[in-house]
């Protein structure tokens, strides 16, 4: 009986669904009601995936070579370091530590010059903090080894100037500038003995020398450094991780993070998802709209059978369920369609921008403002869900007006009319 009452109202919705294709305005709203959800479901499952690709991009690629977080004194250089990272590593969730030297210098390359950071590292604990090493060539980090002169620079670097490996590249370093004078400034010499590539402004702002030649020109001893870079086991919440441990060496420290230089990134992401969800959600309230005005014409257009069912019997609630069930399938259709597509564009989200970019004839992202050069995607199936189940929910909610308008159909009225 259960199951009887159950497809009955399937069963008389899909007859009154047939009998109004001889209906064209009626088919043509049905049809884009249809057509709208699915455009609506298809955009926000395909920028979701998007923005989980960005995220990825954001983590993989600029959080792999820029430090969780960083600590460095308040007044002049860090003495010791050795003994304040291990302090800091006693914490469970600070990872791993690693001394740096920053050095600002000037490259001076066929008469121009080019303002660049060159970071001081020790290669086998930088690589224990960031990934650096997976964007290097040729192994090039294990080159970097004290009084070798070495030097890694960025690829859009390399690029613009025409710097081959094997290349001397000339640096003018203000050595004893301090706040209070400027000091002329010297000249040193590296030998390039590899690239980085990473995409970004990164590769075209920094470049890696062994700590121990930063040190030696500044003539610090083996264990001063300007700061100590940290990994910790949750990026979110690196700046307040290294921040409680930092209080309890009760130390003067400047404590850094890695959302205070590439925050910005992460926070536009997530605006912009949320931004996505609202609007597109809204797109889809508008294609439910359509769902509406249909079930309201086939009202219209079914009174007197509607009627002629209420005359033999049937009750309110299963006219209702069928109006709901009518709408429900138009709806689900296009729910359907919508993630069916936007799997697939998600999948083939960069080859799709990839052949729009060279129909335009010009890229979409630009690799020396952004960190990528492509557009990312990444397929999440819980966005997949909470994406249909809210367009079915909005579906259903459509359907309830309509439905509760059958309730005011009187047969011997309507039967009345037909005489």
């Amino acid at each position: 009986m259960s199951r009887f009452a159950f497809s009955l109202p399937f069963f008389i919705g899909s007859r009154f669904g047939k009998s109004r294709k001889k209906s064209g305005f009626v088919s043509f709203i049905t049809l884009s009601s249809i057509i709208g959800i699915a455009i609506g479901v298809i955009a926000l499952t395909v920028g979701l995936s998007a923005m989980n690709g960005f995220e990825r991009e954001l983590e993989e690629r600029v959080l792999s070579v820029i430090p969780h977080g960083d600590v460095h004194t308040a007044y002049g250089r860090m003495n010791d370091y050795r003994s304040y990272g291990e302090r800091m590593t006693e914490d469970p969730h600070i990872l791993a530590y690693a001394p740096y030297v920053n050095v600002n210098a000037l490259l001076d390359r066929k008469n121009e010059f080019k303002a660049m950071l060159i970071k001081g590292i020790v290669p086998e604990m930088e690589t224990k903090v960031v990934s650096v090493g997976k964007f290097v060539a040729d192994n090039a980090l294990d080159t970097l080894v004290p009084g070798s002169g070495n030097i890694i620079i960025g690829s859009s670097i390399a690029e613009k100037y025409q710097i081959k490996k094997g290349d001397e590249l000339h640096f003018m370093v203000s050595v004893n500038a301090s706040a209070q004078k400027l000091s002329a400034p010297k000249v040193f010499t590296f030998k390039v003995s590899g690239f980085f590539h990473m995409s970004g402004q990164l590769d075209g702002m920094v470049s890696y020398i062994h700590m121990a030649d930063a040190q030696k020109i500044f003539n610090l001893t083996d264990d001063q450094v300007d700061g100590i870079s940290f990994k910790t086991d949750n990026f979110l919440a690196s700046n307040q991780i290294i921040v409680k441990k930092a209080k309890e060496l009760r130390q003067m420290v400047y404590v850094g993070s890695w959302m205070q230089t590439q925050g910005h990134l992460y926070s536009d992401i997530q605006l912009v998802r949320l931004v996505i969800y609202i609007s597109l959600f809204i797109v889809i309230c508008v294609a439910c709209f359509n769902i509406v005005s249909s079930l309201m014409m086939i009202l219209n257009d079914k009174k007197s059978s509607i009627a002629i069912l209420v005359s033999m019997g049937a009750r309110n609630k299963l006219i209702r369920h069928i109006f709901v069930t009518i709408g429900f399938i138009n709806g689900s259709i296009g729910v359907a369609i919508g993630l069916a597509a936007g799997f697939i564009l998600s999948w083939n989200l960069n080859a799709v921008f990839a052949l729009i970019e060279k129909i335009m004839g010009r890229t979409i992202l630009d690799k020396d403002l952004y960190f990528i050069d492509f557009i990312p995607s990444e397929v999440h199936l819980i966005d997949f869900v909470i994406v249909g189940a809210g367009a079915l929910f909005i579906c259903f909610i459509s359907t309830l007006y309509p439905a509760f308008r059958t309730s005011g159909i009187l047969p011997a009225v309507e039967l009345s009319k037909g005489k």
